[in-house]
């Protein structure tokens, strides 16, 4: 596929992608725990933390056998 239209095609499906209907937006609570899958969505982190607060990342992945 030619460049300008792999870059058109891209840009069609971030839309897409990232339209409200299928954004979720997280409003974090002490004690939270969220887990999704890494292979049906996409992660963006929101940066809406302040730097001085404490975060924890903890990362599993789960391979099939």
């Amino acid at each position: 596929m030619p460049r300008d239209e792999a870059w058109t095609l891209i840009e069609e499906l971030a839309d897409h992608s990232t339209q409200d209907r299928f954004t979720y937006y997280h409003q974090w609570w002490v004690g939270d725990v969220l887990m999704w899958d890494e292979l049906s969505t996409m992660h963006r982190g929101a940066g809406d933390y302040r730097p001085d607060e404490r975060r924890v990342l903890l990362r599993t992945i789960v391979y099939p056998s």
